[in-house]
């Protein structure tokens, strides 16, 4: 009886357990590279909801991440790129805003990653992978008088 009631115990006690989970780590997309600006959407003071597709010359503000753990950030094309209005919405006026001059001097910082998030200096990107290609998101949000204003960069790994 001794013996039934220790086996029946046992056998309680294996299938009341919990196996742990086999949990696929995060896969670390590669970041490391140029990266080039594809769209630009603001709700502040220049409400602009632009992409590449309509303003080519975003493109030409070039991230580059390096794998030594620093970056360089530069406008190369030889023309003001300034979006002046939502091509989607058909929003025009005089907002508008100069999303890269000629010959203004490039920036460099360092970037450090936790998983997927990257910080180049203390701006938190995001790394993501959709349809095959990379993407570099960064959000800041602010609120003024109770109003909250935000501007979302995506930028596409070359």
């Amino acid at each position: 009886m001794k013996k039934a009631i220790f086996l029946f115990a046992i056998v309680l006690v294996f299938t009341t357990c919990k196996k742990a989970k086999n949990i696929a780590p995060v896969s670390l997309l590669d970041v490391t590279g140029k990266w080039a600006l594809y769209s630009w959407n603001d709700n502040a003071y220049t409400n602009i909801n632009a992409t590449a597709d309509d303003y080519p010359c975003m493109s030409e503000n070039v991230l580059t991440i390096n794998s030594d753990q620093t970056t360089l950030t530069n406008y190369i094309g030889t023309d003001t790129c300034y979006v002046t209005h939502d091509l989607k919405t058909g929003v025009t006026g005089l907002r508008g805003s100069a999303i890269g001059l000629p010959g203004q001097a490039s920036s460099s910082n360092t970037w450090h990653r936790n998983g997927n998030d990257i910080y180049v200096g203390n701006q938190l990107y995001r790394v993501t992978s959709e349809n095959g290609k990379f993407m570099l998101t960064w959000r800041d949000t602010v609120v003024i008088n109770g109003q909250q204003y935000f501007t979302t960069t995506v930028d596409v790994k070359q």
